[in-house]
This record gives structure tokens, C-alpha cells and sequence, in this order.
């Protein structure tokens, strides 16, 4: 059940990644092919949508270049990294925290945007920063007075820092990994109970000889007990002994006689180990 729940789990964090980033660069085609001519919820039109996303998208980048103006590009860029991030750890924390700074930056992105000069070619009647930005540059120049002219750089500043936060760039100390391991530790540990993993020691590696030992063992001592044989065998030769007897010294240990030792009556392998008299 653990392991079923954290597989779930892992798959909806990704299709939730999957959609972050999706909508991040769809928005992102949406505002690249903007157009003023294009059918809109303010703007109504005869003309086909010149969007590449069609007249969703023409409603969509309207909407973020009227209210946001440029900063509408500061928008999109967070979620495109929340989805990677998703898709590649799985985990995404101080969630609150990313928000709050990912509004801030997107509003001083908008306050910046519109402290600079609008060019000739700028289609809407606001500044580059749009509804938004209007508003915030000119509470700033209400709020400082003079000193509002320097507005521009402290909105500047703040997308900056506000952006780069919401995006766990150095800012958020993230865990990366971490729901990966806990969510699978039950199985992990009890995989181990079970089965030791392949290259780990256990005790019974430790205290037992391998399989290779145990061969090693039994060809020396073969070849020890060989070596033994042949050993007396020449010595008996050497002594002549069993000319005399007219026995094969080792008559004794062959296989056929101590088959026939054990199926004999008592008394008769008695007399199978009694040597035969010499002849004269």
C-alpha cells in the first residue's frame, strides 16, 4: 500500500511539473506572437487570430500585455522552473514563500518596465509596464517625491531578488531528493529484512568459506591423498613384499573387496584379511 501511494504520488507531482512547463511556454508563444489587431475581449474583429495559439492565445497575451505590459515575461519564467524542478526531484518546498516572491517580482518587473520611455512602435495607451506598472511607479514618485525618479532602479532591484528567490535560485535552500528517498524507505528496509542487497556482507558471507575455498579444499586434499598412495606403492615394490605374499598390498582398500566385506556372513571377512600361505 505504501509503495502504491508514493507511486501515485510521484505521478501526479509530475503531470502537475508537466503542466507547470507546458503552460509557462505556451504562455511565452502567446505573448511572442501578440498582436494589437488580434481579436480580444475588448477588441472585437472580423480578422482571424495572427496568435500561433489561435484566439485563446490573443485573448490570453492581450490580457498579460494590457496588465503587466513587459513584466508579463517576469510572469512566466517561476512556473517554468517550478516544472522542471517537479519533474526532476519531485519536490518543490516553501511553496507559500515561491508565491508571495514570484507576485512581488512580476509587480516591480512591471513598475521597472514602466519607469523606462515607451518607444513609437508601443501600440497601448499605458507605459511599457502596463496597468500594473503605471499604478506602482506612480505610487512610488507619489510616496518619495523627488526621489521617485530613482523608483526605476529600486523596482529593478526587487524583481531581481524577488524572481530569483521564487525560482530557488540560491535563495530557498531546497531539498532536492528527499521526498524520493522518504517515500520509498518502507520498502527499501523491508527489501533488506528480506534479501541482503548484492554487494553488501553479511554474517553468514563472513563466517562460512565461498563455494571457490571449499573446491580448493577438496582438490588438495585428493591430490594429498593421491599423492600418499602412490607413495606406498612404491615403497611395497621397492621392498618386495608382496611378491612374497603374493598380495597386492592394497588389496585391502579396493573397492570390490570391501563391497564384498559388507555383504559377507560374520566371520568370513575374518578370513579375507588372513594372508595366503607361501608356496615352497
Amino acid at each position: 500500500m505504501d509503495t502504491l501511494r508514493a507511486f501515485l504520488t510521484r505521478r501526479a507531482t509530475e503531470v502537475t511539473g508537466l503542466a507547470l512547463l507546458v503552460g509557462a511556454a505556451c504562455f511565452t508563444v502567446a505573448l511572442a506572437t501578440w498582436s494589437i489587431d488580434d481579436p480580444s475581449l475588448n477588441h472585437a474583429t472580423s480578422r482571424a487570430a495572427r496568435n500561433l495559439l489561435g484566439f485563446g492565445g490573443a485573448v490570453v497575451s492581450d490580457l498579460g500585455m494590457q496588465l503587466l505590459g513587459l513584466g508579463a515575461l517576469a510572469f512566466a519564467l517561476p512556473p517554468a522552473v517550478w516544472g522542471m524542478r517537479l519533474l526532476r526531484t519531485h519536490r518543490l518546498a516553501r511553496m507559500q514563500l515561491r508565491i508571495v516572491l514570484w507576485i512581488i517580482g512580476f509587480g516591480a518587473a512591471s513598475g521597472m518596465a514602466s519607469a523606462l520611455p515607451p518607444t513609437a512602435r508601443w501600440p497601448l495607451p499605458t507605459g511599457l509596464g502596463g496597468v500594473a506598472g503605471d499604478a506602482l511607479l506612480g505610487a512610488a514618485k507619489a510616496i518619495a517625491g523627488p526621489a521617485g525618479a530613482f523608483a526605476g532602479f529600486l523596482y529593478a532591484a526587487v524583481a531581481v531578488i524577488s524572481l530569483t528567490g521564487s525560482c530557488g535560485f540560491g535563495l530557498i535552500e531546497d531539498e532536492d531528493g528527499d521526498d524520493e528517498a522518504e517515500s520509498f524507505a518502507p520498502v527499501v528496509s523491508r527489501y533488506d529484512e528480506r534479501q541482503p542487497r548484492r554487494g553488501t556482507a553479511t554474517p553468514h558471507d563472513d563466517e562460512s568459506p565461498g563455494l571457490g575455498l571449499a573446491s580448493l579444499g577438496a582438490l588438495a586434499h585428493l591430490a594429498m591423498s593421491a599423492k600418499s598412495a602412490v607413495v606406498q606403492r612404491v615403497d611395497a615394490i621397492r621392498d618386495g613384499s608382496w611378491r612374497q605374499t603374493g598380495h597386492d598390498p592394497y588389496a585391502g582398500n579396493s573397492p570390490a573387496l570391501a563391497a564384498r566385506r559388507a555383504f559377507a556372513e560374520p566371520g568370513e571377512a575374518e578370513a579375507w584379511d588372513e594372508p595366503e600361505p607361501t608356496r615352497q
